[in-house]
């Protein structure tokens, strides 16, 4: 069956949220990177040369095909995605082959 990978840079207060949001969803697994720090396509505010954003992680979650809608939906909702700039962005990557992943 086909899996897609959804990949999502959430501000790290977020994350348990969009874990635990992701998993009774039923996603297939779950991996976090963190921090990250993006540069953003506009300069981020600052006060005094300090950032202003949060510390981000990037979550990967593996689900199927057909369940990655809606948690790249449930994902952007969670972490208050898409809502001006520096919040975060989601991306949906197809998974071509999958090694170590139980038959299911």
């Amino acid at each position: 069956m086909r899996t897609k990978l959804i990949m999502a840079l959430v501000d790290e207060s977020l994350t348990a949220a969009v874990l635990e949001s992701a998993r009774t969803l039923g996603c297939l697994d779950v991996i976090v990177i963190g921090p990250a720090q993006g540069a953003g396509a506009l300069p981020a505010k600052t006060f005094f040369d300090l950032n202003l954003l949060g510390r981000r992680d990037v979550v990967l979650l593996l689900a199927w095909a057909t369940d990655s809608p809606a948690l790249a939906r449930m994902v952007a909702e969670v972490a208050g995605l898409g809502h001006g700039p520096g919040r975060g962005r989601v991306f949906l990557l197809a998974v071509e082959d999958i090694v170590g992943l139980p038959e299911g």
